[in-house]
């Protein structure tokens, strides 16, 4: 069964940019490069989000030692929105 999230990302980043970082192949370093790339936007002044979107193999709340307590398959069932789902990080870099 497949779960079309489209409506709810155009919905809730209307009038942002998206950077997306994709593979077909795992342990390539997309969640790194997506982590770096984040934290240097931030460093310029930009407001950030990363999204991981893989659900199986998720890692980037362990790269970033992050304990969320909810993850995309309670925004895939209805549970929370994607704006209720964000978990705030300081990197103190």
């Amino acid at each position: 069964m497949a779960t079309d999230i489209s409506p709810a990302l155009k919905a809730e980043t209307k009038g942002h940019n998206m950077i997306a970082v994709a593979s077909g192949k795992g342990g390539v370093g997309k969640t790194w490069f997506a982590i770096t790339l984040s934290h240097a936007l931030s460093k310029e002044g930009q407001r950030t989000l990363l999204f991981d979107g893989d659900l199986g193999l998720a890692n980037l709340d362990i790269q970033l030692g992050l304990m969320p307590k909810h993850d995309l398959g309670s925004v895939i069932s209805g549970r929370l929105t994607l704006n209720q789902s964000i978990v705030p990080y300081e990197d103190g870099g």
